[in-house]
């Protein structure tokens, strides 16, 4: 086991070193060479100058590229509550007001030349140095870290994005598919573990951010005093290096170039941070040929504005096809939620057709032992043992209907056959029935008391309460109640009350209520009491008043329970209304017919 441990250990930093290597030579390494000949070239002041007019066009197109950028930062950021974007959006939305307002008052100067000699690199530094600063906080504070996270079992729950922040989300977002980790990289998922990019940062972290923000404030101060005041050094006179402003901003690029490889951010599965990568290196050199200039409009002045361009068009098209990224995987986990889904129904439609052919083939074999079990009683003298049969088989039918009820509310087939009938008669019929069912007949007694007076009679005939409503059905969640009474009540009395009432909406309404003086209702059950297999009695199965519920809601009443106020027994009761003008189904499709 241990051996087998050390080789995966030793695969996993095989893969990650090589992972590293490719990245560092793809991204970094070739383009630096390339941007090494660049710089080569731009040595020579003279070999391309241009005027202020081309420079406004570049600058046009940078503002441009980072109005759209900033555009779709912040959007990303608001949609998936993050800091990352957040902090590029605002870097980039106040870069494009910079290079704006540089771009319109160096070309509204054109020919002032001793104001453009220091005004243009003065804001070039300003905005450049807020850029950069902004970029190496999203990357240092907010960005993915793969970097400390140790291994972790395979039962580790993953983060659902690698883009953390250091707050408590208020807003669900949904999960970006592609911003996982690479698949050979799931020993580092544990995103919840102490080296979490959640933590706070450590107080020299803290040090450095601080640092960042001033320069930001020091930046923003140094851009407005450019219309006022030439700042010193702002141009020297050296062989090599003319503009020494140009630093900051090399220095702040190079860290979060630094920072993105040493929290492993590359190993994000999204295009936008192998763009951001290339982009940080096109920065790095176009401050460094910048560095060069030294005077606006020189070859290097040039160079530099065009690499600014370029990247900024990276970043707006690795942003765009991490978009697309995005997209594809979504469409990807919708199809496969869907698909699973579809799984789902069929499990549970095999389940309720199980549950279906389970409770007929039950029901087949119950008929002929009560038939015979209640011939053998009447023949016989010493009839226990055949009344223990009839029983049991009884109790074993009833079983087999609830099931089946179940299962055709569950699969929302449930029929009511809806007619008008007397509730009164049912009420006491049922009373009559069940009073042999009473063990112990002088210590309980079942009584039932109606309130049948109209105001209009519209739906009563004499004495009697008229429901419209499925009869058999009605009768069966009556029949329900008066067994949970009769069961749970050693002593005492069961009152069943039928009386006309009116409704929440003020509508004719019929209230029946069980009200018994047994052992109450538990209370660990009471809030789950009308919900499948609620039930502390060994000889219940919790079916009845689940049933009893779906059936009076389908009538578009309701029912309830409650323990009675005295602290013994309790109530249960149910509304109907008395005229059904349409039957509500709040938890499953009802199919209806109406008898005369």
């Amino acid at each position: 086991m241990s051996d087998d441990m050390n080789v995966t250990t030793t695969t996993r930093t095989t893969m990650t070193t090589s992972d590293t290597k490719r990245i560092l030579l793809k991204y970094t390494i070739i383009p630096s060479i390339l941007l090494s000949i660049v710089a080569i070239f731009a040595l020579d002041l003279n070999a391309w100058k241009t005027s202020d007019v081309h420079h406004f066009y570049f600058e046009m197109f940078a503002v441009v590229l980072a109005a759209i950028f900033a555009f779709y930062c912040l959007l990303r950021a608001y949609k998936l509550d993050d800091r990352f974007y957040l902090f590029f959006g605002l870097g980039f939305l106040a870069s494009t007001s910079f290079d704006l307002f540089h771009a319109i008052v160096a070309f509204s100067s054109a020919g002032n030349h001793q104001f453009l000699q220091h005004f243009i690199p003065q804001t070039w530094f300003a905005g450049r140095t807020f850029i950069s600063a902004m970029m190496v906080i999203a990357i240092v504070k907010y960005s993915y870290n793969n970097s400390l996270r140790p291994p972790s079992s395979p039962n580790t729950s993953r983060t659902a994005s690698p883009h953390h922040n250091d707050h408590n989300n208020k807003r669900q977002v949904l999960p970006l598919p592609p911003f996982e980790e690479k698949k050979e990289s799931n020993a580092y998922a544990n995103s919840d573990s102490a080296f979490s990019s959640h933590s706070f940062p450590s107080p020299s972290l803290r040090s450095i951010v601080f640092a960042i923000l001033l320069l930001v404030f020091t930046s923003s101060i140094v851009f407005i005093l450019s219309l006022f005041t030439i700042l010193p050094f702002v141009t020297i006179s050296n062989d090599l290096f003319h503009r020494p402003y140009e630093i900051p901003a090399i220095v702040l690029f190079s860290i979060a170039l630094l920072f993105f490889y040493k929290k492993r951010a590359y190993r994000a599965n999204d295009v936008f941070y192998k763009g951001l990568i290339l982009s940080l290196i096109v920065d790095i050199f176009s401050q460094i040929i910048m560095s060069y200039s030294a005077a606006s409009f020189d070859t290097a002045h040039n160079i530099a504005h065009i690499l600014k361009v370029i990247a900024y068009s990276i970043n707006v098209l690795s942003l765009a096809s991490s978009n697309i990224q995005y997209n594809v995987k979504l469409k990807e986990r919708e199809a496969t939620i869907r698909q699973q889904y579809e799984l789902l129904q069929a499990h549970e439609k095999i389940q309720r057709e199980f549950i279906n052919i389970a409770a007929h083939e039950l029901r087949t074999p119950i008929q002929p032992i009560l038939m015979n079990s209640e011939a053998l009683m009447r023949k016989l003298p010493e009839n226990e043992r055949v009344s223990i049969i009839a029983r049991n088989a009884a109790r074993l039918q009833q079983l087999t209907s609830d099931i089946l009820d179940v299962a055709r509310i569950e699969s929302q087939t449930l029929k009511l056959n809806l007619g008008r009938f007397s509730l009164k008669q049912v009420t006491l019929q049922l009373v009559n029935d069940y009073k042999e069912h009473i063990v112990d007949k002088d210590k309980v007694k079942l009584h039932c008391q109606f309130e049948s007076d109209q105001d209009d009679g519209s739906s009563s005939d004499g004495n009697e309460i008229y429901v419209e409503g499925d009869k058999a059905r009605i009768t069966q969640v009556l029949s329900n109640l008066l067994t949970n009474a009769i069961s749970f009540t050693k002593e005492g009395a069961i009152l069943v009350t039928v009386e006309k009432k009116k409704d929440e909406k003020e509508q004719d309404a019929v209230l029946v209520s069980v009200k018994d003086t047994g052992t109450g209702i538990d209370t660990e059950i009471l809030p789950r009491l009308f919900t499948k297999f609620a039930s502390k009695s060994l000889s219940g199965t919790g079916l009845g008043l689940f049933i009893s519920k779906s059936i009076v809601e389908a009538h578009g009443g309701r029912i309830w329970a409650e323990n009675n106020s005295n602290g013994k027994g309790a109530t249960f009761s149910f509304s109907l209304p008395a005229h059904q003008t349409h039957i509500q189904t709040p938890r499953f499709n009802t199919y209806c017919e109406m008898t005369k």
